[in-house]
């Protein structure tokens, strides 16, 4: 019951491509060429020594990084800026400092707008596809790794493109997107092989071990685990080792080998403690915990669970925290304290929510709906294992689908709801029944392979007893005759007894089969109801996601500022505090505009947004919006200049007016160049009043157009001069011109610019 699948973030340590115990060699190496360089190639060469500073030596990858941008400056060299800032960012992001990552990060990429670089280019977006891991930014994450992928395939970058879709799998499990992952674990391995990338080979394998158990294919998974642990002591890739002993010992309980299980735990322990890495200790007590909790030794169990926890907080992993919480909760479930299981179920649930951790979600709701089912609360029973079970659907976990079964039947038992219970308990035994299979396999090729063993070692004692044993040659012979036929009876007997079980078990599905018959219209209407509100939903969740993005990121600025002033400000020239700080007031008016144009949406599709038309001066208008981005345009040298025509009176709503001028004025500037020009026109005939933005910009591409308003394919855009953007403020102004009876329409060609158009139809007799 409490046996948990664990590993969620478990897996993967970055790799360098060099073996751990030549790492210190490289560091020692690159530090005595140091010292005769100078200039850019001592630069180049501070990145390269960057490269081989992770985890543990994150400040130093810091100070290098800190160092390289000093330098740079000074001579000038732009690439170095860039590779600077990726160091600093990258170590920020092993200190678990995401905010302060993600600004420098952020800013190296701002300094590749204007670079070829493709190769720093893809490091850049996956380490900030990184970062935004560890915010619990999935979504967003895969993005990043996604772009990363895009370059590192076109440059053909084996290596990193092996490790980026090593990330974008990792996510897609997160999310609980079983076969995507599988997908691009797959991808990770081939192309690990190919390099015959020893530390690639071994995560790969250790993380298809992963999907496998989810899977419920336990001896696959085994096997998986086998060949990736053997790789990774070939490389004496320790803290990692840890981590696989941990998933081989886990599957071994899972067959019900305790002793092989133990062993894996006891092995485990012993080498975590010898490297003193935070991570696989806290891994190994977790585990720990968890087999003395099912022996039902609470006191040891207990003290390895807050050995775990302690390791857990000093490192700052969630994951792990959420799953100690659900821990000592089952420990008090199993000593019958549901009182006090309560609170550490209800706190891994809403941990695991904020994370959009769907396999802790699942494990969360279900220890909370058999914690409500024995403290009679049935109602909120109901609500977190109905959760639970979709979901399990969703991720398609056997473990954790059967127990939600159990817990359902159990409940409507209780009830008095048999009607209910009934198709629960035939679930619960149909995939009951599927895991049987699975490990009656399992077990078949374990007897198979222990009886050729024992076949072969008896053999051999024949042979070298032969001497001695001459006359009883017969006797030998007889002996093995018996004990042949005594196999073979008991795979008789055992093929009998499958046989016997798998009929029954087709006479229950032939059942459930007649019992569901009349409800199959019902599910496939149901089943079309939920492909619409699955694509709306997803139309939704993109839309949000947005939003939430270009909302986060002038957070993730000035939190970043504010941290590094906080931390080092004594340390810091008053030219850099100042900019620092003029840094977080320019991030703190663009959240604002941000905010401001959020409600004002958010107003409009709640109904909030009154429409107030009334007789306005367009040409006046829009004398008004374009004088306040006179400053703007003077600081990137573009000319902002307007062509108006008299009578343009027209009646509208001012404020949503004014809202889409500014959006479309903004957005000109954002994608136009030093020395261009933007132009603002207004004119109208008997029917319609026209009004055009258009600039000598960057243009689009005819794709890009044709999807510009789509709901899907909205895209947040840095400006020519990395001028950050809303994504929101183009579908505002569409909403709005609609809302008028008008239409809003782009011209652009790839290079030279574009023009928006809005339609107004004039309505001056209505007021």
């Amino acid at each position: 019951m409490y046996l948990r699948i664990g590993i969620l973030y478990f897996l993967i340590i970055a790799v360098t491509g060099i073996y751990p115990q030549n790492r210190n060699k490289a560091i020692d190496s690159l530090k005595a060429l140091l010292e005769a360089k100078s200039g850019i190639e001592k630069v180049d060469l501070m990145y390269e020594l960057g490269t081989y500073y992770l985890e543990p030596l994150a400040l130093e990858r810091i100070k290098v990084g800190n160092e390289i941008i000093r330098l740079s400056e000074k001579l000038k060299y732009k690439e170095g800026l860039i590779k600077g800032h990726i160091h600093t960012g990258r170590g920020y992001y092993y200190t678990y400092k995401p905010d302060s990552s993600l600004l420098f990060l952020q800013k190296a990429d701002d300094l590749l707008m204007r670079s070829n670089n493709q190769r720093l280019k893809a490091v850049t977006l996956g380490y900030i596809g990184d970062s935004q891991e560890r915010k619990l930014n999935f979504l967003l994450a895969n993005e990043y790794h996604h772009k990363s992928l895009e370059i590192s395939e076109s440059i053909k970058d084996t290596l990193s493109w092996g490790e980026t879709a090593n990330n974008i799998a990792l996510n897609h499990w997160r999310l609980g997107e079983y076969p995507e992952a599988e997908k691009y674990f797959r991808i990770y391995l081939d192309l690990s092989r190919k390099l015959r990338h020893l530390p690639g080979i071994a995560d790969a394998l250790n993380n298809l071990g992963v999907l496998k158990w989810n899977w419920g294919k336990y001896y696959d998974a085994l096997v998986m685990y086998m060949e990736a642990l053997k790789t990774r002591q070939q490389i004496r890739d320790t803290s990692n080792s840890v981590v696989t002993m941990n998933n081989i010992s886990l599957i071994y309980q899972k067959l019900g080998d305790s002793l092989k299980a133990y062993e894996y735990l006891t092995r485990s322990l012993k080498l975590a403690e010898k490297t003193q890495h935070k991570f696989s200790l806290a891994y190994t007590h977790e585990n720990l915990g968890n087999y003395y909790l099912l022996k039902g030794n609470y006191d040891k169990a207990y003290d390895h669970f807050t050995e775990a926890l302690n390791s857990y907080t000093d490192i700052n992993f969630r994951a792990g925290i959420t799953d100690i919480n659900n821990a000592l909760g089952n420990l008090y479930f199993s000593q019958e304290d549901y009182n006090k299981a309560l609170p550490y179920f209800r706190t891994a649930y809403e941990r695991s929510s904020l994370a959009k951790d769907k396999k802790a979600m699942i494990a969360s709701l279900n220890n909370l709906g058999k914690v409500f089912i024995h403290l009679k609360m049935y109602d909120d029973a109901e609500n977190s294992l109905t959760k639970a079970n979709l979901l399990a659907k969703e991720a398609g976990i056997i473990d954790y689908l059967k127990d939600t079964y159990k817990y359902l039947a159990e409940l409507y038992e209780l009830k008095g709801m048999t009607e209910r219970a009934y198709p629960y308990l035939k679930a619960f035994t149909e995939v009951n029944d599927s895991l049987f299979s699975i490990e009656t396999s399992t077990m078949i090729n374990q007897i198979k392979e222990q009886y050729d063993t024992e076949s072969k070692e008896r053999e051999n004692v024949l042979l070298r007893n032969k001497s001695v044993y001459q006359g009883s040659e017969l006797e030998v012979k007889n002996y093995v005759l018996i004990f042949s036929g005594f196999v073979f009876v008991f795979f008789i007997v055992l093929a009998i007894v499958l046989s016997a079980f798998y009929r029954g078990k087709k006479r229950a599905k032939e059942e459930v089969e007649r019992l569901n018959e009349n409800l199959k219209e019902a599910n496939i209407r149901l089943k079309e109801s939920e492909n619409e509100l699955m694509a709306l939903n997803k139309a939704k969740a993109k839309f949000f996601s947005i939003i939430a993005h270009d909302l986060k990121n002038p957070f993730h600025v000035m939190m970043g500022f504010s941290e590094i002033l906080y931390e080092g400000y004594e340390d810091f020239s008053d030219t850099e505090k100042r900019d620092m700080i003029k840094g977080i007031n320019e991030t703190s008016e663009n959240a604002q505009k941000l905010l401001s144009n959020l409600l004002e949406w958010a107003r409009f599709q709640t109904g909030k947004l009154v429409i107030k038309k009334e007789k306005t001066d367009i040409s006046a208008l829009i004398l008004k919006e374009a004088a306040s981005f006179t400053q703007t345009a003077k600081l990137k040298n573009v000319i902002l200049s307007h062509r108006l025509s008299p009578n343009s009176e027209i009646v509208v709503d001012r404020e949503m007016i004014s809202t889409v001028i500014r959006n479309l004025v903004a957005n000109a500037l954002k994608f136009t160049p030093e020395n261009g020009s933007v132009e603002i026109s207004a004119r109208c005939d008997n029917e319609w009043c026209y009004i055009s933005v258009r600039d000598t910009g960057i243009g689009m591409q005819e794709q890009t157009v044709k999807n510009l308003f789509s709901l899907g394919d909205v895209k947040s855009l840095p400006g020519t001069a990395g001028e950050k953007g809303t994504g929101l403020g183009l579908i505002l102004s569409r909403e709005f011109i609609e809302e008028h009876g008008g239409r809003l329409k782009v011209e652009s060609t790839y290079g030279a610019g574009s023009t928006f158009i809005i339609m107004l139809p004039l309505e001056r007799n209505q007021i």
